[in-house]
């Protein structure tokens, strides 16, 4: 299922749970830009759960919002969904060096929390997490 079908079926399931305290705020992961989105509610983010959202090929990376629609789902459901740049797989590169990004961001993500981190990735980044 591609990620438009994806994100349309989780919205449609899930529209009615999406709070209306969301809150986006650009952060950074490892050095580079990412997108947060969390409920106002969710109090320390730094210490929610949370979900690591990778998007896929497409030239507008992690300010796709498609994948940015899922992650306020999730965000809904409480979780703190990073959604960071991989600036080699919006400019469509494949480079083996990406595997050990999207893994050095769930190990910092999983110190910062202290819990097991979730991961929603998009097309061909799934095959690189």
């Amino acid at each position: 299922m591609g990620l438009a079908r994806s994100a349309v079926y989780l919205y449609r399931m899930f529209a009615n749970r999406i709070a209306p305290s969301l809150k986006r705020r650009e952060t950074e992961l490892n050095g580079r830009p990412a997108i947060e989105i969390i409920t106002e509610s969710a109090g320390s983010p730094e210490r929610s759960r949370a979900i690591l959202c990778v998007h896929g090929m497409t030239v507008y990376g992690f300010q796709d919002e498609r994948l940015l629609k899922i992650a306020s789902v999730l965000a809904s459901m409480g979780y703190r969904a990073l959604v960071p740049s991989y600036p080699e797989i919006q400019d469509l590169l494949i480079d083996p060096d990406s595997a050990g990004q999207i893994s050095a961001d769930i190990e910092s993500l999983a110190f910062d929390t202290g819990y097991q981190v979730g991961l929603m990735t998009a097309s061909f980044s799934g095959g690189l997490s």
